[in-house]
Parts: structure tokens; C-alpha cells; sequence
């Protein structure tokens, strides 16, 4: 199937690209795409994929390509490639998989649908989490957006968004959706795949007068036949805020998740601040942390301390603005060390780690 789908792909680009380029051929057939390599080294254990030997096999490419046959209708296909260096979850993941498959209609001036593989509506980096060349850092917010397990980008169902009073000074904009999605959990045995239904959930973001000033609030519930758990269920409650200035940008994001089958409960959040100390090169710098519990043994809650506290500085250079170079060091405590791992238990150890990557996109 998914050898199918590439060349199904590629004869359209062929086809498309072989026509003359009239201005009606580039309005219905595009494509863009994306490449982030970065080399990543740890001053001590394992974490996220990254060891102390160092590891170029730390990467994200994709392409994109629409076709609109008409103003109100696209057809969006992304393929995409990813890499986590020694991370388990690496031996789950395919050279080349299917991102995104989906069908997008517009059913009035403010309003659009859309069905199939879509990126599900999560904050405000979930659609562009891999686009290096829109990212302060090589990944979103680690705590907030997951990667590689307990967590999902896309959801295989429909979405439905609304403008509201968008010529106005105050605005929002509404999303609501249902569908499943499979995820990975991490388990004694290693990271299993494991299949989310009767997903349902929204997004509202509001507008302000003040110029790229917004916030958001999200929530999303979700059923899991078989965790490693059994039968569970998930209530997720989200709320974003940022403000993205032409010299200054901050953001801030906070998560809640609850399980029922152990009555597990992750918060986190993170704060970002960066400043463009030029038009080409920036500062960043951003905290990002989070707690969970969850009941060891009846009438026995377990706080696990400092899961995964991250403290990070960096600078990125735009040599053009789809040219993006960075540098960036992460202070961590974490529980998610990948050598050595001891108890959750046990105290949080410190696992540092330097990142250099080049992002380019068209």
C-alpha cells in the first residue's frame, strides 16, 4: 500500500510538472517539504535517543502535496521521515510513513471540513511540530506535545472549523473533531502499539486587539481497548497563551491528563521567551516540566519526582528565512533515561545534552 501510494504520488508530480506552467497548473497541483539533521551528543546517560558517544541519526523530512481542483476543495497528502537516534521507539517507526491523508471542503467564508488522516488540533506547535525552520528549538516542547510514545499528531476521522467575527478586532476561531488514532506505550518489554477510539475533542483560540496576542483552550477524551493497563480511558484539558511580536516572542502552555484504569495524573507545562537580537540571529530560552501520579497499590498514591524537568538555552541564525541553523543546551532531571534506568522510585538523575542541527524547508 504504501509502495502504491509513493508512485501514485510521484506519476502526479511527474504529470504535473511535465505540463506547461500555466498559472492555472500552479494554482491546483503544489508541493512543499521540510529536512531537519542535527547532531546530538549527552554528557552522561542515554535520554531521548541521544548518548554520550553523540548521534547523527537525528532527523525529520516530509512532503507535502495538495491538489485543489477547485477553489473550495483540496486533497493534502504528506509523507514523512523520522529519526530518534537510539531511542527504542526508533525500531517502531518506518523509513517512510503516511503523515497525512485527508480531504478538506470549505462550506462557507468561515467554515471548512475536513476528513481523513488530519493533524489533530493541539496547541500551538502540534501541525508544525517538525518544521524546523518555525521552531525556536529542533523539537516542540517535550512534556506538552510527547514524542514517540503516549502520544499522537494525527487523528484517522473528521474535523470541522469555524471562523468566528473574523473582521473583527476580537476573533476566535473553533475546532471540533472525532476519530482514533494508534499511539505507543512503553512498557517492560518495550514501546507497544496500542489503538485510541471514540476519540472527540475541540480547540477554541481567541484573538485579541493587540497584534499577535492570542490564547487557547483545548480539551479531548478517548478510549483505549487494550493498554498495557486494560481498558482505558483519558480526559485531556489543554490551555495555551502567546504572544509573537516582530522582536519579541513569549509562550506558555499547560497540559492535564487523567487515566482511569490507575488514576494517573501528568500536568506539565513549560514557559518560552526569545528575543530577535537581529533579523537574522535570535535567542531563546525555555523551561519545561511536569508531575505525575498514580496509585502504586490501593490507598497508596506514588509522586514520581521531576519525570522529565528540562532547562534550555540556545540561538538560532536564519541565513534565509527556509535556511535555519541552531545550537541549543538542555539542563535535565528526568526519570526517562534510556541506560541504566532505575526505579520510578527512585530520585530524578541528570542526563545534559548539547543539539546542532540545520533546518531548511520550501
Amino acid at each position: 500500500m504504501k509502495n502504491l501510494i509513493v508512485f501514485s504520488l510521484l506519476s502526479l508530480a511527474t504529470t504535473a510538472l511535465a505540463q506547461e506552467a500555466t498559472e492555472q497548473t500552479v494554482e491546483k497541483f503544489s508541493i512543499h517539504g521540510y529536512l531537519t539533521q542535527a547532531w546530538a551528543k549527552s554528557d552522561s546517560e542515554q535520554i531521548l535517543g541521544i548518548s554520550k558517544q553523540g548521534t547523527t541519526d537525528y532527523r525529520r523530512a516530509a512532503v507535502l502535496l495538495r491538489f485543489s481542483p477547485t477553489a473550495k476543495d483540496s486533497l493534502v497528502i504528506q509523507l514523512a521521515h523520522r529519526r530518534l537516534g537510539l531511542s527504542p521507539v526508533s525500531s517502531q517507526e518506518p523509513d517512510v510513513k503516511l503523515d497525512w491523508a485527508f480531504y478538506s471542503r470549505n462550506l462557507g467564508s468561515n467554515t471548512s471540513l475536513r476528513v481523513g488522516r488530519l493533524p489533530q488540533p493541539l496547541g500551538i506547535h502540534n501541525e508544525t511540530r517538525y518544521v524546523g525552520t518555525l521552531l525556536p528549538f529542533y523539537r516542540a516542547p517535550y512534556n506538552f506535545y510527547q514524542e514517540g510514545s503516549f502520544t499522537s499528531e494525527t487523528i484517522d476521522g473528521a474535523m470541522i472549523r469555524h471562523a468566528i467575527s473574523p473582521d473583527s478586532d476580537w476573533n476566535a476561531e473553533i475546532s471540533a473533531y472525532g476519530g482514533g488514532f494508534t499511539m505507543y506505550e512503553t512498557t517492560a518489554e518495550g514501546p507497544r502499539p496500542t489503538r485510541a477510539e471514540k476519540s472527540v475533542g475541540g480547540q477554541l483560540w481567541l484573538n485579541t486587539p493587540v497584534s499577535g496576542l492570542r490564547f487557547g483552550v483545548g480539551a479531548m477524551r478517548m478510549e483505549l481497548a487494550q493498554s498495557a493497563s486494560g481498558k482505558d480511558r483519558w480526559n485531556n484539558l489543554s490551555a495555551s497563551a502567546e504572544y509573537a511580536g516582530q522582536r519579541v516572542k513569549l509562550r506558555s502552555e499547560y497540559r492535564r491528563t487523567r487515566t482511569r484504569a490507575v488514576e494517573s495524573k501528568f500536568d506539565n507545562y513549560y514557559v518560552y521567551g526569545g528575543v530577535n537580537v537581529t533579523s537574522r540571529l535570535a535567542l531563546h530560552g525555555q523551561f519545561d516540566t511536569c508531575t505525575l501520579s498514580f496509585f502504586a497499590a490501593p490507598g497508596f498514591r506514588l509522586e514520581v519526582d521531576k519525570f522529565y524537568r528540562d532547562k534550555t538555552l540556545g540561538a538560532s541564525f536564519a541565513a534565509r528565512p527556509d535556511v535555519v541553523l541552531k545550537a541549543e543546551y538542555h539542563w535535565t532531571k528526568s526519570q526517562l533515561l534510556e541506560t541504566n534506568p532505575g526505579p520510578i522510585t527512585g530520585p530524578a538523575r541528570p542526563a545534559n545534552y548539547f543539539i546542532a542541527s540545520m533546518s531548511v524547508s520550501f
